[in-house]
């Protein structure tokens, strides 16, 4: 059973975010179904890596428009980027494959982090590039 599937009703109608949003899902949900499957150390480190390589670029890239687009809200979105990234990397370094509890509720963390932040933050910011800076960003909308 799934335990991170992208949903139609977390869209924040850019299709570009939105696209990067499910990768992010589908990524996560590959660690989840690597971690049940007892994996290798080595194949759930690569699965993390490539959740954090990922969470980094869609984060900088959301960063971009909001800098180009002068999003009065950026400095509390970016902390909240920098919130995430921060916890992904922690659990990285702390990573231990026999320690199921720690990285269950590293998982639990990340689900409601990414439905949270998307649901809400993401959403207020794609709502005023859509609504006041669409063609300054270069948005398809």
């Amino acid at each position: 059973m799934a335990l991170f599937t992208w949903h139609s009703h977390y869209a924040v109608g850019i299709p570009e975010l939105d696209a990067q949003h499910a990768h992010l899902f589908v990524l996560a949900d590959r660690l989840h179904t690597t971690m049940a499957q007892g994996a290798s150390k080595d194949a759930l480190q690569s699965c993390l890596a490539s959740i954090i390589d990922h969470t980094r670029a869609h984060f900088a890239h959301e960063e971009e428009l909001m800098i180009r687009c002068r999003y009065a809200e950026f400095k509390q979105h970016k902390a909240q980027h920098d919130e995430l990234t921060e916890s992904a990397l922690q659990f990285q370094r702390e990573f231990r494959a026999e320690r199921t509890a720690r990285n269950a509720a590293m998982l639990r963390f990340l689900q409601e982090w990414l439905t949270f932040h998307i649901q809400n933050s993401d959403r207020r910011m794609a709502e005023y590039l859509k609504a006041e800076w669409a063609e300054a960003a270069n948005l398809t909308v």
